[in-house]
């Protein structure tokens, strides 16, 4: 792992790397700060999300939320800029 890869930072969040990937990572998050700490934060994410009831405590976002993410995937699928201002939605 030459650089952070996000998707492996959250495979071992999961718990889904394979002994090889979890190693290889291991390595770079001796040196990396930055994956470390978002590492973290993806584990505390899966711990709530695993711990959380349905219906529970659970607050549904406003609708504005939902019209951000509906923006952003439309703004992805015609190049436009995102509708924060943070510059052209990346193709993947």
């Amino acid at each position: 792992m030459d650089g952070c890869d996000h998707t492996l930072l959250a495979a071992l969040a999961l718990g889904d790397a394979s002994p090889a990937e979890a190693y290889t990572a291991g390595c770079h998050l001796g040196h990396c700060a930055a994956c470390r700490t978002e590492l973290a934060e993806l584990q505390e994410l899966v711990a709530t999300a695993r711990t959380a009831s349905p219906g529970g405590d659970a607050v549904r976002p406003p609708g504005r939320v939902w019209q951000a993410v509906a923006d952003a995937v439309t703004a992805e699928g015609d190049g436009t800029d995102a509708p924060d201002g943070t510059g052209p939605v990346r193709e993947r």
